[in-house]
Protein backbone atom coordinates (compact mmCIF):
# COMPACT_ATOMS: atom_id res chain seq x y z
CA UNK A 1 0.00 0.00 0.00
CA UNK A 2 1.21 3.66 -1.13
CA UNK A 3 0.39 6.89 0.45
CA UNK A 4 0.20 9.78 -1.63
CA UNK A 5 0.02 13.25 -0.55
CA UNK A 6 -2.77 15.56 -2.82
CA UNK A 7 -2.22 19.12 -3.25
CA UNK A 8 -5.36 19.61 -1.32
CA UNK A 9 -3.86 18.11 2.17
CA UNK A 10 -6.20 15.33 2.20
CA UNK A 11 -4.26 11.85 1.65
CA UNK A 12 -5.21 8.96 -0.99
CA UNK A 13 -4.55 5.89 -0.11
CA UNK A 14 -4.19 3.77 -3.72
CA UNK A 15 -5.26 -0.41 -3.15
CA UNK A 16 -5.30 -2.08 -5.52
CA UNK A 17 -5.71 0.51 -8.13
CA UNK A 18 -8.67 2.45 -6.70
CA UNK A 19 -8.42 5.50 -5.25
CA UNK A 20 -9.78 5.83 -1.61
CA UNK A 21 -10.29 9.55 -0.24
CA UNK A 22 -10.41 10.58 3.48
CA UNK A 23 -13.17 9.96 5.17
CA UNK A 24 -13.26 13.61 6.41
CA UNK A 25 -13.30 14.95 2.69
CA UNK A 26 -16.14 17.44 2.90
CA UNK A 27 -19.49 16.80 1.38
CA UNK A 28 -19.27 20.04 -0.63
CA UNK A 29 -15.90 18.88 -1.81
CA UNK A 30 -16.88 15.53 -2.80
CA UNK A 31 -20.39 16.70 -4.62
CA UNK A 32 -17.88 19.21 -6.81
CA UNK A 33 -15.93 15.81 -7.72
CA UNK A 34 -19.11 14.10 -8.64
CA UNK A 35 -19.92 17.05 -10.71
CA UNK A 36 -16.75 17.60 -12.81
CA UNK A 37 -16.72 13.40 -13.13
CA UNK A 38 -19.92 14.01 -14.79
CA UNK A 39 -18.78 16.99 -17.30
CA UNK A 40 -15.87 14.86 -18.00
CA UNK A 41 -17.73 11.64 -19.04
CA UNK A 42 -20.58 13.49 -20.85
CA UNK A 43 -17.45 15.64 -22.51
CA UNK A 44 -16.22 11.98 -23.81
CA UNK A 45 -19.48 10.71 -24.34
CA UNK A 46 -20.33 13.47 -26.75
CA UNK A 47 -16.90 13.33 -28.43
CA UNK A 48 -17.17 9.62 -29.39
CA UNK A 49 -20.70 10.72 -30.78
CA UNK A 50 -19.01 13.63 -33.42
CA UNK A 51 -16.24 11.09 -34.04
CA UNK A 52 -18.26 7.95 -34.79
CA UNK A 53 -20.83 10.52 -36.65
CA UNK A 54 -18.31 11.57 -38.72
CA UNK A 55 -16.47 8.95 -39.82
CA UNK A 56 -19.94 7.37 -40.88
CA UNK A 57 -20.90 10.41 -42.98
CA UNK A 58 -17.28 9.98 -44.58
CA UNK A 59 -17.30 6.43 -45.56
CA UNK A 60 -20.55 6.72 -47.09
CA UNK A 61 -19.47 10.05 -49.15
CA UNK A 62 -15.89 7.76 -50.19
CA UNK A 63 -17.70 4.93 -51.15
CA UNK A 64 -18.31 5.06 -54.46
CA UNK A 65 -21.06 2.06 -54.85
CA UNK A 66 -23.29 4.02 -52.86
CA UNK A 67 -22.19 7.14 -54.98
CA UNK A 68 -23.18 6.07 -58.27
CA UNK A 69 -26.20 3.70 -57.36
CA UNK A 70 -28.89 3.92 -59.06
CA UNK A 71 -32.22 2.45 -58.57
CA UNK A 72 -35.55 2.04 -61.31
CA UNK A 73 -38.70 0.49 -61.67
CA UNK A 74 -41.35 -0.37 -59.22
CA UNK A 75 -42.50 -3.52 -56.82
CA UNK A 76 -44.81 -4.18 -59.43
CA UNK A 77 -42.62 -3.98 -63.04
CA UNK A 78 -39.80 -4.87 -60.90
CA UNK A 79 -36.72 -2.85 -60.46
CA UNK A 80 -33.23 -2.89 -61.74
CA UNK A 81 -30.29 -1.85 -59.22
CA UNK A 82 -27.06 -0.62 -60.93
CA UNK A 83 -23.48 0.62 -59.62
CA UNK A 84 -19.97 1.36 -61.61
CA UNK A 85 -16.40 2.05 -60.52
CA UNK A 86 -13.19 2.23 -61.75
CA UNK A 87 -10.28 0.54 -60.78
CA UNK A 88 -6.98 2.45 -61.89
CA UNK A 89 -4.80 0.08 -60.78
CA UNK A 90 -6.19 -3.14 -61.70
CA UNK A 91 -6.42 -4.63 -65.44
CA UNK A 92 -9.26 -5.95 -66.62
CA UNK A 93 -7.85 -9.39 -67.14
CA UNK A 94 -7.53 -9.36 -63.09
CA UNK A 95 -10.87 -7.59 -62.50
CA UNK A 96 -12.52 -9.88 -64.68
CA UNK A 97 -11.16 -12.63 -62.77
CA UNK A 98 -11.21 -11.21 -59.64
CA UNK A 99 -15.69 -10.95 -60.32
CA UNK A 100 -16.29 -14.10 -62.04
CA UNK A 101 -14.42 -16.07 -58.54
CA UNK A 102 -16.25 -13.89 -56.17
CA UNK A 103 -20.06 -14.77 -58.03
CA UNK A 104 -18.82 -18.68 -58.35
CA UNK A 105 -17.68 -18.66 -54.59
CA UNK A 106 -21.12 -16.72 -53.72
CA UNK A 107 -24.37 -18.95 -54.07
CA UNK A 108 -24.79 -17.46 -58.14
CA UNK A 109 -25.18 -19.81 -61.23
CA UNK A 110 -22.66 -18.49 -63.60
CA UNK A 111 -25.06 -18.76 -66.74
CA UNK A 112 -22.31 -17.51 -69.40
CA UNK A 113 -19.47 -15.61 -69.26
CA UNK A 114 -17.62 -14.01 -71.91
CA UNK A 115 -13.79 -12.79 -70.95
CA UNK A 116 -13.02 -10.52 -74.29
CA UNK A 117 -16.08 -9.16 -74.20
CA UNK A 118 -16.01 -8.51 -70.28
CA UNK A 119 -19.42 -9.78 -69.58
CA UNK A 120 -20.30 -12.28 -66.83
CA UNK A 121 -24.36 -13.74 -66.82
CA UNK A 122 -25.17 -15.01 -63.24
CA UNK A 123 -28.16 -15.86 -61.34
CA UNK A 124 -29.03 -16.61 -57.97
CA UNK A 125 -32.40 -18.02 -56.61
CA UNK A 126 -35.26 -16.72 -54.89
CA UNK A 127 -35.93 -18.14 -51.68
CA UNK A 128 -39.44 -20.20 -51.64
CA UNK A 129 -39.68 -19.63 -55.04
CA UNK A 130 -39.08 -20.90 -58.91
CA UNK A 131 -37.62 -17.43 -59.89
CA UNK A 132 -34.46 -16.47 -60.51
CA UNK A 133 -32.83 -13.04 -60.16
CA UNK A 134 -30.42 -12.22 -62.69
CA UNK A 135 -26.69 -10.28 -62.16
CA UNK A 136 -24.88 -8.83 -64.95
CA UNK A 137 -21.34 -7.75 -64.61
CA UNK A 138 -19.36 -5.36 -67.10
CA UNK A 139 -15.11 -5.47 -66.71
CA UNK A 140 -14.21 -2.73 -69.42
CA UNK A 141 -11.30 -1.08 -69.84
CA UNK A 142 -11.18 2.37 -68.63
CA UNK A 143 -9.13 4.14 -70.96
CA UNK A 144 -5.99 4.59 -68.88
CA UNK A 145 -4.80 1.33 -67.90
CA UNK A 146 -7.07 0.69 -65.49
CA UNK A 147 -10.80 -1.18 -65.68
CA UNK A 148 -14.57 -0.14 -65.05
CA UNK A 149 -16.88 -2.52 -63.65
CA UNK A 150 -20.60 -1.93 -63.99
CA UNK A 151 -22.83 -4.08 -61.79
CA UNK A 152 -27.04 -4.72 -62.69
CA UNK A 153 -29.19 -6.85 -60.62
CA UNK A 154 -32.83 -6.91 -61.28
CA UNK A 155 -35.80 -8.68 -59.55
CA UNK A 156 -39.28 -9.18 -61.50
CA UNK A 157 -42.37 -7.60 -60.26
CA UNK A 158 -43.96 -8.76 -57.19
CA UNK A 159 -40.13 -9.83 -55.81
CA UNK A 160 -38.54 -7.48 -53.41
CA UNK A 161 -35.02 -6.79 -51.59
CA UNK A 162 -33.59 -3.91 -49.26
CA UNK A 163 -31.77 -1.36 -51.48
CA UNK A 164 -28.97 -1.63 -48.42
CA UNK A 165 -28.62 -5.09 -48.62
CA UNK A 166 -27.91 -4.69 -52.36
CA UNK A 167 -25.34 -2.40 -51.98
CA UNK A 168 -23.77 -4.24 -49.37
CA UNK A 169 -23.53 -7.09 -52.54
CA UNK A 170 -21.93 -4.69 -54.82
CA UNK A 171 -19.44 -3.36 -52.04
CA UNK A 172 -18.24 -6.95 -51.37
CA UNK A 173 -18.14 -7.62 -55.31
CA UNK A 174 -16.14 -4.21 -55.91
CA UNK A 175 -14.08 -4.70 -52.92
CA UNK A 176 -12.98 -8.29 -54.32
CA UNK A 177 -12.13 -6.40 -57.60
CA UNK A 178 -10.08 -3.83 -56.21
CA UNK A 179 -8.22 -6.07 -53.42
CA UNK A 180 -4.82 -5.68 -53.67
CA UNK A 181 -3.80 -3.79 -56.70
CA UNK A 182 -2.15 -6.01 -59.56
CA UNK A 183 -1.92 -9.17 -57.47
CA UNK A 184 -3.68 -11.64 -59.45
Amino acid sequence: MEHLEVPTHFVVTVKWGVPRTDPFMSELSKHNKNQNMKKIISAIGISCLILVATSIAARAEDDLVVKHFTESGSFFTGKKYGTWQEFPDVATTNAFKRAYAYVAKNGYKILSSDREMGVISATQDVVHSQKTVPLNILVEDSGHGGSKVTLTFSIGGGLSTSKKGVQETFSKIMAEVGKNSEAP
